[in-house]
C-alpha cells in the first residue's frame, strides 16, 4: 500500500518543496550546500537543477506505517557523466544516517551506500546505470536492502545499522554531505511517477513465467500477507507458495483452495459456494499435470460440484470421504462409475 505518491503533476517551474503530492503531505528540502539549488517540476516530472560541485536533499513527508518499505519511480534520464548522480534514499533519520542508492551514466558506476553518523560505506557490488523508462525500486526489509531495475534484482547488501522507518527521499549532485562532494547537480536527472509503498509482512510478488494467462479477474486485491481478494474472476487461487511452473501448468504447495470455475465465490473462510463448477476442489497438494487430467494427493474431499462432467453429457458425482489419487476409471453401465 503507498503512503506516498507522487506524479509530479503541476505548472513548470514549481519548486520540488511548494508542490502537494498525490499522497502524503510534501516534499522538503532536508540540506543543500547551495541556497538556490532546487528540484523543480518540469513537464510534470520532477527534475534538479544544474550545479557544480553541489548537491541538495529532500524528503518526501509522510509516516511509513513500519520499517519495511520501498520506493518505486521511473527513471526518465541521468545527467550524461558518471559525475551528475542522483540519488533514491530509505530510512532517512537525518542528513548523517540513512540508506541510498547513487545512480549515474556509465558501467558499473552505481552503488547502493547507508551513511551512519555522517561516514558513507558502500554496499554490495556495483551495477550499470538504469536505462531512461526503466520503473526501479529501492526496497528494505528488516536488515535487507535490494534495487530492481525493471522487476530485476541488480543490487543488494545486508546491514543493520539503521532500523527506524524514518523516511524516504531523493537527491541529486554532491558537496559535503553527499559521497562525492565534487559531482554535479545536473537537470538531466529527472524522475516520474515515485510511491513509497508499506511492506509490512514481507514483500508480496507475483512471478510468471512463459504463462499464456495466469489471472483474468476486473478487481484484484492483495488484502495482507498471502491473502488474495478477487471479484469477477475467472481463476481464483488461495495458497501459500503458488507456482506456474510451465506452459498452462500449475503446481501449489499447501493449497485451501483450487478452482477452475465460471462463476466462483468465497463466502467465509474454508466455505466456497460454486456454480456451473467445471471443478472444485480441497487438498493439501494439488497439481495439474497436463491438459483436464488432475493429481490430488491427502485430499480431505476429492472432488465436490453439482455437475462433473467426464467427457459425458450426464453428470457423474464421486463421494468417498478421504481419497488419495489419481484412480483410473471406467464406466461399466450409464448409472455405475467403477474405480479401478
Amino acid at each position: 500500500m503507498a503512503f506516498f505518491a507522487d506524479n509530479f503533476t503541476d505548472t513548470d517551474a514549481v519548486l520540488l518543496e511548494n508542490h502537494t503530492p498525490d499522497t502524503g503531505t510534501s516534499w522538503t528540502r532536508l540540506w543543500t550546500s547551495a541556497a538556490g539549488l532546487q528540484w523543480t517540476i518540469t513537464s510534470n516530472q520532477a527534475a534538479s537543477e544544474t550545479n557544480p560541485d553541489d548537491g541538495v536533499i529532500y524528503t518526501a513527508d509522510a509516516t511509513p506505517p513500519s520499517a519495511d518499505y520501498d520506493v518505486i519511480f521511473t527513471m526518465v534520464g541521468l545527467g550524461a557523466s558518471s559525475v551528475r548522480p542522483m540519488y533514491i534514499f530509505v530510512r532517512v533519520q537525518d542528513v548523517d544516517n540513512l540508506y541510498g542508492v547513487f545512480l549515474a551514466t556509465g558501467v558499473s558506476v552505481c552503488q547502493l551506500y547507508k551513511k551512519v553518523s555522517g561516514s558513507w560505506t558502500a554496499l554490495g557490488s556495483a551495477f550499470d546505470e538504469p536505462a531512461a523508462g526503466s520503473v526501479c525500486k529501492l526496497e528494505i526489509i528488516g536488515s535487507a536492502l535490494k534495487f530492481y531495475d525493471d522487476g530485476v534484482e541488480v543490487a543488494s547488501a545486508t546491514d543493520g545499522d539503521i532500523t527506524a522507518a524514518g523516511k524516504a527521499g531523493v537527491g541529486s549532485g554532491g558537496g559535503a554531505e553527499l559521497v562525492v562532494s565534487t559531482d554535479d547537480a545536473h537537470a538531466a536527472n529527472i524522475i516520474d511517477t515515485l510511491t513509497a509503498n508499506d511492506l509490512a509482512g514481507g514483500a508480496v510478488q507475483l512471478v510468471v513465467q512463459d504463462a499464456t494467462l495466469a489471472l483474468a479477474s476486473d478487481g484484484l486485491v492483495l488484502t495482507q500477507h498471502n491473502v488474495l481478494v478477487v471479484a469477477d474472476a475467472l481463476l481464483a487461487l488461495v495458497a501459500e507458495s503458488p507456482a506456474l511452473t510451465q506452459h498452462n501448468a500449475l503446481a501449489v504447495a499447501d493449497a485451501l483452495l483450487a478452482l477452475a470455475a465460471d462463476s466462483p465465490a468465497l463466502t467465509q473462510h474454508n466455505a466456497l459456494a460454486v456454480a456451473d463448477a467445471l471443478l472444485a476442489l480441497a487438498a493439501d497438494g494439488v497439481a495439474l499435470t497436463q491438459h483436464n487430467v488432475l493429481v490430488v494427493q491427502d485430499a480431505t474431499l476429492s472432488l465436490t460440484a453439482d455437475n462433473i462432467v467426464f467427457g459425458e453429457e450426464e453428470p457423474v458425482t464421486v463421494s468417498l470421504g478421504s481419497m488419495a489419487g489419481p484412480y483410473p476409471w471406467r464406466r461399466r453401465r450409464e448409472e455405475e462409475l467403477v474405480l479401478a
